[in-house]
C-alpha cells in the first residue's frame, strides 16, 4: 500500500521562531560570555548563571529527555500549570501555537503569585527560568485536525489507525521564558517534523495499546518507546516529536552555560 503524505504547504513551512519581550517589544538576540565569575551577558544585561529551570508539563517523556540531556548541576523542578488548556480552529500549526500562547499567560501569571508567595513566607522563589510548550500530531488526511493524547484506549486505537501506513506532520511549540531580567523575555520557537509510521496489523495494534505508552502521548504513539520500531523519522529532530523544538533547547543550553 502506497504511503499517503501530507499537504505540500505544510511541508514547506518555516521554522517560526519570534523573541518578545514580557510587554511585546521586539529584541534581538545577543549572547555573550563574560571571562570570569557566575555572570554572563544575556540579551545585552548581565545576569546569573541559570542553575534551576521549571518544567512546567507533566509530560514524563519531556522530563526524561531533559534529565538525560542536561547537565546534573541544573536542577530540573517539574510542576504542571494551573486551569483548563484552551483550545483553538484552524490548521494545527496554528492550534499548537495558540495553545502555547495561553500557556505563556499562566506561566507568567503562576510565576508572580509563587514569587510573592516566597517573599510572603519565606520560602524557597521558583525558578526564574521556565520552559512551557505543546505538540501536536496533524492528522496526515487533514491539516485543521490535530490528534492530541488519547482519552482512552478507543481514541488511542482510532488515532494510530488514522496514522498507520502515513507520514505525518508533528509539531512542537515551546517557550523559555527567562524572568531574571527587569522585564521577563520569552522566546518562541514552533517546528515540525516528518513522520512514517508502517502499515500496522491487528496484532501490533494490540501490543501498542496494551503498553499503555499512548497515555499522555499526542498521537497515541511514544516514538522513544513501543512504537519506536514502527517509525522512521524522515525529516527534523527526533526532540521535536517528543515535545520540544530543537532550536528551543539550543537556545536553553545557551542560557544555562552549556555551549
Amino acid at each position: 500500500m502506497a504511503l499517503r503524505y501530507p499537504s505540500l504547504h505544510s511541508l514547506i513551512k518555516p521554522i517560526y521562531k519570534c523573541r518578545d519581550s514580557f510587554i511585546g517589544v521586539a529584541h534581538i538576540s545577543t549572547v555573550d560570555q563574560e571571562a570570569r565569575g557566575g555572570n554572563k551577558r544575556l540579551h545585552g544585561v548581565s545576569v546569573i548563571m541559570a542553575s534551576r529551570i521549571r518544567l512546567a508539563s507533566a509530560s514524563s517523556r519531556r522530563m526524561e529527555w531533559l534529565t538525560e540531556n542536561l547537565p546534573n548541576s541544573i536542577e530540573i523542578n517539574v510542576k504542571p500549570l494551573a486551569g483548563e488548556e484552551k483550545i483553538s480552529e484552524g490548521e494545527v500549526s496554528s492550534q499548537v501555537t495558540f495553545v502555547l500562547e495561553d500557556k505563556i499567560t499562566r506561566a507568567k501569571i503562576q510565576y508572580f503569585l509563587e514569587k510573592q508567595n516566597a517573599e510572603d513566607n519565606n520560602l524557597i522563589y521558583p525558578p526564574d527560568i521556565w520552559i512551557v510548550g505543546d505538540t501536536l500530531v496533524e492528522d496526515p488526511n487533514d491539516v485543521y485536525t490535530a490528534l492530541g493524547q488519547p482519552t482512552d484506549e478507543i481514541s488511542a486505537l482510532r488515532m494510530l489507525l488514522d496514522i498507520s501506513g502515513c507520514r505525518h506532520l508533528v509539531w512542537s511549540a515551546t517557550a523559555i521564558i527567562d524572568f531574571r531580567l527587569e522585564e521577563p523575555r520569552i522566546d518562541r520557537f514552533l517546528e515540525y517534523s516528518v513522520v512514517e509510521f508502517e502499515k500496522l496489523d491487528e496484532q501490533v495494534l494490540g501490543r501498542l495499546i496494551s503498553s499503555d505508552s499512548w497515555r499522555g502521548k499526542a498521537g497515541g504513539y511514544d516514538m522513544a518507546g513501543p512504537a519506536k520500531e514502527f517509525t522512521k523519522l524522515i525529516e527534523g529532530e527526533l526532540v521535536t516529536v517528543l515535545g520540544f523544538s530543537n532550536e528551543a533547547i539550543i537556545h536553553l543550553r545557551q542560557i544555562t552555560l552549556q555551549i
